[in-house]
């Protein structure tokens, strides 16, 4: 038996080396199909992660989807059929008899955020990465109604045309990334041809217990795989992914990075952040902090925490007080309530002339964020500005400024006006949809911006589809222009005293819902 070994002598970090195997089995449907039973079984409400399962395959395979109707009726979940080529064959298919779906199994696509996650299963098209088609849509949030969330899986049960292998990986990653698991034949298990199996890395881990982990060589999903088995095996280690021409340093003076563009590096300390900022004469100054993902092991979180309240010490040391420019410490700590306590209380003591709340919007949820925001807000001083970073859609706005939320920022406005999303007073609206090639109405009636007042929704709709940049810089010119006007509004209805109202009504509308299914009601409609 080796001897034991003290902590001091444990590795700091541990790099572990994958490789993605070539090609995948097809996938059988018997194999298949006790693969989704099992992911059911795995899944029911009781368990721990209670979440929906999105399952992609040809729509011409009505035995194949008889089978998934027919699991989801035993373990007591809906079915929604999404995309047009799922929802037109499964049409046909049941009005000829050769699909049978039970009474009130079946839901709308646009009901999906209407029903908790662990009685869902969707399927959809997309199967092949085709880009237009469900899944890949849904895998970069551009679908209308059904949006991936941490802890949902997605089973890709069609065998792999060949030739289409790239962009079914390329699906596969951006699944990864919003932090889904993938069931896939072939890919249930890490394995990595020549390296370590799912087993060993298992083994390694609890030996060693490394303080960082970092899986490394692979695509995104293999990444995100390992990084799984890591945080399950051994949870007092932090889990780091790291793709292509990232440079990662740890220490307690600052940060080295390679930049994305030439991959030269750069170092970044609390004095050297606040330097750059008034170099570029910033009027507000952000001390320098660290953004911790969700989730995350709290000894992790606290001491990530308690490195930004230090940097935060070091960035008000450097910060050259003068008139009309200001610090703002940013609060740290995840969904821990302590940790934000203490992260703001700590802030407090130091003195900024504003305050951040950092690290939410990275996962959590619009319910836990909120939470987070209202615990957080009121431990912060009245008379100082409360900036919540990285938010966000019209409705987390409204939620925010009610919870005691001054300033925004967030790249959702001109992200949404570049993929042809447009952000208006009934709901968000996809300019590529077919239903807006010969609509003469503007984007949104009496909106006064030139993308409203000049051209019509066909026009748009157009721009999108041809791939013209004058498409992307009229939808950014409206959805900012609806952004200031929906703080303007909020801004005279709390000095009117009937912010109240306007609150309540965003409370009440669900997140996600989409102006252009049918019935919706409005929302976040300027008062």
């Amino acid at each position: 038996m080796a001897p034991s070994r003290t902590a001091a002598q444990l590795p700091e970090a541990t790099i572990c080396r994958s490789a993605r195997r070539p090609g995948q089995p097809p996938a059988t449907t018997t194999s298949m199909t006790a693969t989704i039973a099992t992911t059911c079984e795995d899944m029911r409400p009781a368990s721990s992660a209670p979440a929906k399962i999105v399952v992609t395959a040809f729509s011409t395979s009505v035995y194949r989807l008889q089978i998934i109707v027919d699991l989801a009726e035993q373990f007591g979940r809906k079915v929604a059929f999404v995309g047009r080529g799922m929802q037109h064959t499964s049409q046909i298919a049941t009005d000829l008899g050769y699909l049978r779906i039970p009474p009130r199994l079946l839901i709308k696509d646009m009901d999906v955020r209407d029903y908790p996650g662990e009685d869902i299963v969707c399927l959809c098209t997309g199967s092949q990465g085709e880009p237009l088609a469900a899944l890949p849509r849904i895998a970069i949030d551009d679908h209308r109604h059904v949006k991936l969330a941490r802890e949902d899986v997605v089973v890709f049960s069609s065998r792999v045309i060949p030739g289409n292998e790239k962009s079914i990986g390329r699906v596969m990653n951006h699944v990864a990334r919003r932090g889904a698991t993938i069931v896939a034949d072939g890919q249930k298990h890490v394995h990595v041809s020549g390296h370590g199996s799912e087993e060993e890395l298992k083994l390694m881990l609890s030996l060693i217990r490394p303080r960082y982990f970092v899986p490394i060589h692979g695509e995104y999903r293999q990444l995100a795989r390992h990084a799984r088995v890591a945080a399950r095996v051994s949870p007092t280690t932090r889990v780091v992914l790291a793709e292509n021409g990232d440079l990662i340093r740890f220490d307690e003076d600052g940060v080295t990075f390679a930049s994305h563009l030439d991959g030269s590096r750069h170092r970044l300390t609390p004095e050297r952040a606040v330097e750059i900022q008034e170099l570029l004469d910033a009027t507000v100054t952000m001390a320098l902090d660290e953004c911790t993902p969700y989730p995350i092991e709290r000894s992790v979180l606290a001491e990530s925490m308690r490195r930004s309240m230090r940097w935060a010490e070091r960035s008000k040391a450097a910060f050259r007080e003068r008139a009309g420019y200001g610090l703002f410490g940013i609060v740290q700590g995840g969904v821990d309530p302590e940790l934000r306590l203490e992260s703001a209380a700590r802030l407090v003591d130091l003195g900024f002339e504003g305050y951040a709340i950092g690290g939410l919007a990275v996962g959590e949820g619009q319910r836990l964020m909120f939470e987070i925001v209202g615990l957080t807000a009121p431990a912060l001083p009245e008379d100082r500005p409360r900036y919540l970073m990285g938010v966000g859609k019209p409705a987390d706005l409204i939620g925010a400024v009610g919870r005691g939320i001054d300033l925004f920022d967030c790249v959702l406005p001109t992200r949404s006006g570049r993929t042809a999303q447009a952000w208006t007073a009934g709901g968000p609206l996809n300019l590529r949809n077919q239903r807006h090639a010969d609509d003469p109405s503007p984007l949104e009636p009496g909106c006064p911006c030139a993308a409203c007042r000049d051209h019509s929704r066909a026009y748009l709709h157009h721009l999108t589809r041809a791939g013209e940049i004058l498409g992307a810089m009229l939808l950014t010119w409206h959805n900012l222009h609806y952004y200031q006007r929906l703080m303007a509004e909020a801004r005279a209805a709390i000095e009117a005293g009937r912010f109240a109202d306007v609150f309540r009504r965003a409370a009440a509308e669900p997140a996600g819902s989409d102006a252009e299914a049918d019935g919706c009601a409005p929302r976040m409609r300027p008062a």
